[in-house]
C-alpha cells in the first residue's frame, strides 16, 4: 500500500464532481458521488496510481470526516451553469455525465 501524500490543488474539489470512476460497479459515476463503503475498501486495499488514486483517496477523506457538503457550493455552481435549477440540487447517483468546467 502506497503512503505518500501529494498536496492538494485548487482544482481537485472540482474534479471530485466532474470525474466519473472508470471502472466497477460505480462505473459512470462521479467520484465525489462514490458511497463510503466503497472508498474504505479502496483506503484498506490499496488506492489505484496516479490522479484517480489521489482523487479517490481525497474523497475518502471528506467523507470520513464529515466534510462532503465543502462540496455543496461547487455542486450549486456546477449545476447552474449546466441550466439545472431547484431547491435541491441533486447528487449525480447513478448517471453517466460529463461535465467540464473548461469552456
Amino acid at each position: 500500500m502506497n503512503h505518500t501524500r501529494t498536496a492538494m490543488t485548487s482544482g481537485d474539489l472540482q474534479l471530485l464532481l466532474t470525474r466519473t470512476m472508470p471502472f466497477g460497479k460505480y462505473k459512470g459515476r462521479a467520484i465525489a458521488d462514490l458511497p463510503g463503503h466503497y472508498l474504505n475498501w479502496f483506503a484498506r486495499d490499496g488506492f489505484p496510481p496516479g490522479e484517480l488514486g489521489r482523487l479517490l483517496a481525497l474523497t475518502r477523506e471528506l467523507d470520513h470526516n464529515g466534510l462532503s457538503s465543502l462540496l455543496d457550493p461547487l455542486r450549486k455552481g456546477l449545476a447552474a451553469r449546466c441550466g439545472i435549477v431547484g431547491r435541491d440540487i441533486p447528487r449525480w447517483r447513478g448517471y453517466n455525465v460529463n461535465l467540464s468546467l473548461h469552456n
